[in-house]
């Protein structure tokens, strides 16, 4: 499949996020030419072995760094939707405590960015909870981010309640495929980037469901005393 992200060079912060993975966990080494050209079961494979802990560099990196080499640079902007395109989302199976208001069956939790589905994966095989649903201040947030999850990966900093809130239990050891892809409009998105989540009618198979896309926690300084 070819994938339509709203982003559309989202290669280059996944594999940013991968290198720094990479050093996170060891493997320093594996920095450049990465081999995959990050098709659809390329990040379903991604996204099951990060998740239960079996990822390793050597599969997805051909050789080991040079002298010299960085991290790639990660833009901040957040890329504008057309609301009448078909956007391809992420989704993996969770559900925070929220959404047991909410009226519909749960969808799950969906990426509008790649980026974010494969961290929230690693959080899974590596701290062994379900850190999984973004949690930022605005629907910008998320974009200008990155590069500070990239740092801190690298410096070995990185604590996954900073940036997702823990989900409720879920069937991740149960399920074949971790990984869906969904299609919604533009349209859809834009309304859920707004309020975080969004109860949507995929398919007559799928029915309706809540999907959530962020939760939204106060700016810092709105928890600090006046």
């Amino acid at each position: 499949m070819s994938f339509n992200f709203p982003e559309t060079k989202f290669r280059e912060p996944l594999v940013a996020l991968l290198k720094a993975i990479n050093t996170k966990i060891g493997q320093p080494g594996y920095m450049i030419n990465f081999t995959s050209d990050l098709v659809e079961n390329d990040l379903i494979k991604l996204a099951e072995q990060l998740a239960s802990g079996q990822y390793r560099p050597n599969q997805w990196f051909s050789v080991k760094e040079t002298k010299g080499s960085e991290f790639l640079h990660i833009q901040e902007n957040m890329p504008v939707l057309v609301h009448d395109t078909i956007y391809h989302l992420l989704c993996l199976p969770g559900t925070d405590e929220f959404s047991r208001f909410t009226s519909g069956a749960d969808g799950g939790i969906v990426f509008e960015d790649p980026f974010y589905a494969l961290l929230a994966c690693f959080n899974v095989g590596n701290w062994k909870k379900l850190y999984i649903l973004p949690s930022v201040t605005d629907h910008e947030n998320p974009w200008q981010q990155r590069q500070m999850i990239v740092n801190s990966l690298k410096e070995d900093t990185y604590q996954p309640s900073q940036y997702f809130t823990e989900c409720l239990p879920s069937d991740w050891k149960t399920r074949e495929n971790l990984l869906k892809i969904l299609q919604i409009t533009g349209s859809q998105l834009e309304r859920m980037r707004e309020v975080g989540m969004d109860t949507i009618f995929l398919e007559p198979k799928e029915g309706i469901a809540t999907y959530r896309l962020y939760h939204f926690k106060p700016p810092s300084d709105y928890n600090k005393p006046a």
